[in-house]
């Protein structure tokens, strides 16, 4: 039977266990602290990056920008920050209701908002680390199956190490092993539970275009979805379900779990004239998103006499016409009627490229793209095209 006596035994070798065991070094060393870290998982020196410390799984953790600095006083940050991925961005949206709020790293005059990094590159770093601490004592494969206290300044472990007997005396004991400790229920500490009812889904999934450091959060009825960027066009996705449809969705195949996670209830309601922003519509649709419509003004072709257009454009020499919208530039042909050829060959401002891929097709000969249809918009086209055009 191996017996040791330690000042502070902490339990479990996880993401808190680690932290805290090499966050305690520089007090250790003052006030020489002997420290023992017992985690019931070997240490893995393997390079495989599916073989490294397996107390920590293909999940990822989101560290914050404060969590960034606590590593690097640790000396840590230079070895993590190869896996750790920048959240340079984050939008939060409520389905349901109209905008959006948005965070950037440079307004915050910070390099990223957080970091991701795999679970499993973080617990190799911090395993690194314990091994070069000079205060920690690691035992490892280990387990507690009972704590006591013989007396108020001491407590006892008894467990086993190696599948061999393990007892530790220890003035202080932490437990890091989880929620579901057997030790935290043995000890008869209580919990304070709040059951929402709902289950995290957590997948790792492949974008199709890069993510570019965005995180996004939308909060839903049943549960808000985050995605979190990884390396490439990976992401990391928390999924909230109810418990019933978790039971489903956890075991559905990868094209179907595709499927059922980019399926949204989103509503958008498009404020216009009586007719217009078709385009805008289908393109909302084809994504799988109701669309209704507002109408909040008419648009109506006045009535002049068949040659008014063309004699005031004469009169007043103009070399250019604008036009703000599709239904604009018909009624801008339907008001030139037969002199339409003759007004083709001006110079048209369009509010896009698809008005401008119309009015090609309808005749119009030179064709400008204003990139928008807001009065700056359509200056800035006008002072790049000042000149007539023959």
């Amino acid at each position: 039977m191996q017996q040791q006596e330690y000042d502070l035994v902490i339990v479990g070798g996880g993401l808190v266990g680690a932290s805290l065991a090499l966050a305690l070094q520089p007090l250790a060393k003052k006030l020489d602290w002997k420290i023992c870290l017992v985690e019931n998982q070997p240490p893995n020196n393997v390079p495989q990056i599916s073989d490294w410390q397996p107390s920590f799984d293909a999940r990822s953790t989101a560290l914050a920008w404060g969590t960034r600095l606590i590593y690097e006083r640790l000396g840590l940050w230079q070895d993590l920050e190869e896996h750790a991925n920048p959240i340079e961005h984050i939008q939060i949206t409520d389905r349901g209701f109209l905008g959006a709020t948005q965070l950037h790293n440079t307004e915050q005059q910070v390099a990223a908002l957080g970091y991701v990094v795999p679970n499993i590159w973080l617990g190799k770093v911090l395993w690194q680390g314990l091994a070069a601490a000079k205060n920690t004592q690691v035992l490892a494969p280990a387990v507690i199956h009972y704590v006591s206290f013989p007396s108020p300044e001491q407590a006892l472990l008894e467990g086993e190490l190696e599948d061999k007997p393990l007892v530790i005396k220890a003035k202080l004991v932490v437990l890091a092993d989880g929620g579901r400790s057997g030790i935290k229920q043995q000890l008869g500490i209580a919990d304070a539970i709040h059951d929402y009812e709902q289950t995290a889904i957590i997948a790792n999934v492949r974008m199709s275009k890069p993510h570019q450091g965005w995180a996004y959060e939308r909060f839903a009825t049943d549960g808000p979805m985050a995605l979190l960027p990884l390396a490439g066009r990976d992401m990391a996705l928390v999924w909230t379900r109810t418990n019933e449809q978790a039971a489903t969705d956890a075991v559905l195949g990868d094209a179907e779990f595709l499927q059922a996670i980019q399926q949204d209830d989103a509503r958008v309601l498009i404020m216009r004239a009586d007719v217009g922003r078709d385009f805008l519509s289908e393109q909302l649709q084809q994504r799988g998103i109701k669309v209704d419509f507002l109408p909040l003004y008419c648009r109506r072709l006045p009535v002049y006499p068949s040659d008014t257009l063309i004699t005031r454009i004469q009169q007043e020499q103009l070399n250019g016409l604008v036009v703000s919208s599709e239904q604009g530039l018909r009624h801008l042909i339907e008001l030139a009627g037969e002199a339409w050829p003759q007004l083709a060959s001006l110079a048209l401002f369009v509010p896009s490229p698809r008005v401008a891929q119309i009015a090609r097709k309808l005749g119009a000969q030179h064709v400008i793209d204003c990139k928008g249809a807001s009065n700056q918009a359509v200056l800035n086209a006008l002072n790049t095209h000042a000149a007539p055009i023959a």
